[in-house]
């Protein structure tokens, strides 16, 4: 999304005069995580971060992190007529400080109701009227984003506001460093209003105000950023998560798909029904396994974590680990949870060929895939769910797989992208 003087900038102020006299809807940006989900065939599915991956019980497994929200959505769901392919989306916060901003509170439950995608005609259509957004936040027990501002501006709003867009960018800070954007932007919108969604009055500093300028048959959505967070963010050391060093890691995964090679894949040991059941399954099988080989080999070991994946929110949620022997082995200790979380989250994802490495070469990333395939097709098999007999047991039997080269295999998928949490470095400067 372009910034209004970026426009002008490229556009001209005849172009941002149009859009000044358009009917317009004026919102607050906040910095939340993307957050959505709705019902399909009576079904509620979840989708986390701005591409709307779908959450699945691996990724509730790796991390607690969307746990409340899901929670909270499927008892209230119970009670309500959640219409189908209606997709219901929010920004969610774990807490108050969701990137470089501290909110003064949180929402209702931790989410605010941005907008509803209807998808049940062939149109897609966004809904966003705040009558609407107020009811089914209410409803959702959430908190609604309501508009600073909508209709039509006035001659005095369009002044002042094509006033602030025509100021030079490296201007801005000078003139907001020791007053508020906030306060003044929505002085112009809303005299009436004295506080942000989230922020107790208008002098903390917020993210940005969207503008949505409605032209006939088209939306067209342009912002404003609050100069103190363009400066916050400028100066913020941006987070790499390629450059951490995962050296140890790298070691760990491959001594571990080692151990896969001489011992096999346990798949024929699986008694779970549905994809993700097994894959959790067959994980816990291989790191059982490990461990009772080589448990301690590596409990001194330091696995390397990422800084902002400190909190709880980032703990593996044992509740749907349903191995006894997996869980007495992570209740001991915490490196073994970190390992368990390289294995859970390295197995079910290909690389990328195009970034191999020295370390990681093409070769070993064909053989990578090779195995990720293999795991893939064997966990998503259908599944004959009839009685068996003792001697059908008896006949289970461990099947090993014979790669080469299997041993030089790394891991490639990162558990956490902390740009799938929180919207830091979005504003293009």
């Amino acid at each position: 999304m372009q910034e209004l003087s970026n426009i002008y900038s490229e556009v001209g102020q005849k172009i941002i005069d149009d859009l000044l006299n358009d009917y317009v809807t004026v919102t607050e940006k906040i910095s939340g995580s993307s957050f959505s989900f709705e019902q399909k065939n009576n079904q509620l599915n979840f989708y986390k971060g701005s591409y709307n991956r779908p959450i699945n019980l691996i990724d509730r497994t790796l991390m607690m992190y969307y746990e409340k929200p899901i929670v909270h959505i499927k008892q209230i769901s119970e009670n309500l007529n959640i219409p189908n392919n209606f997709k219901f989306c929010f920004q969610y916060f774990i807490n108050n400080t969701p990137s470089i901003i501290n909110y003064d509170n949180l929402p209702e439950n931790g989410l605010v109701l941005t907008h509803i995608i209807d998808s049940n005609n062939k149109n897609i259509n966004i809904i966003d009227e705040s009558d609407v957004i107020k009811i089914w936040a209410r409803r959702l027990q959430v908190s609604p984003m309501l508009p600073i501002f909508k209709g039509l501006l006035s001659d005095s709003q369009k002044k002042k506001i094509k006033n602030f867009i025509t100021t030079p960018k490296e201007d801005h800070y000078e003139i907001f460093k020791t007053s508020s954007f906030a306060e003044f932007i929505v002085g112009i919108l809303n005299p009436t209003q004295t506080s942000t969604l989230l922020q107790n009055d208008l002098t903390k500093p917020i993210e940005s105000i969207i503008f949505k300028f409605k032209k006939r048959n088209e939306t067209i959505s342009a912002k404003l950023i609050d100069p103190y967070t363009a400066n916050l963010m400028k100066n913020k050391e941006p987070i790499y998560l390629k450059q951490v060093p995962a050296d140890i890691n790298e070691i760990l995964l491959l001594d571990i798909l080692g151990f896969i090679t001489s011992r096999g894949l346990l798949i024929n040991n699986l008694t779970t029904t549905t994809t993700d059941e097994r894959y959790i399954e067959l994980i816990s099988n291989i790191f059982n396994d490990y461990i009772n080989i080589k448990g301690n080999d590596i409990k001194n070991i330091n696995i390397e974590k990422y800084s902002f994946a400190d909190g709880p929110e980032f703990d593996l949620n044992l509740d749907f680990i349903k191995n006894k022997k997996t869980n007495e082995y992570l209740s001991k200790s915490e490196i073994y949870k970190d390992l368990f979380k390289i294995i859970l989250g390295s197995l079910r994802k290909k690389r990328n060929l195009n970034k191999a490495s020295s370390i990681m070469t093409q070769s070993n990333v064909n053989d990578f895939n090779d195995l990720v395939e293999l795991i893939r097709n064997e966990t998503s098999k259908e599944i004959d769910t009839s009685f068996k007999t003792f001697k059908d047991y008896l006949s289970i039997k461990t099947e090993s797989v014979n790669y080469e080269n299997v041993e030089d295999l790394i891991i490639e998928e990162k558990i956490l992208k902390l740009n799938e949490f929180i919207n830091i470095g979005k504003i293009n400067l």
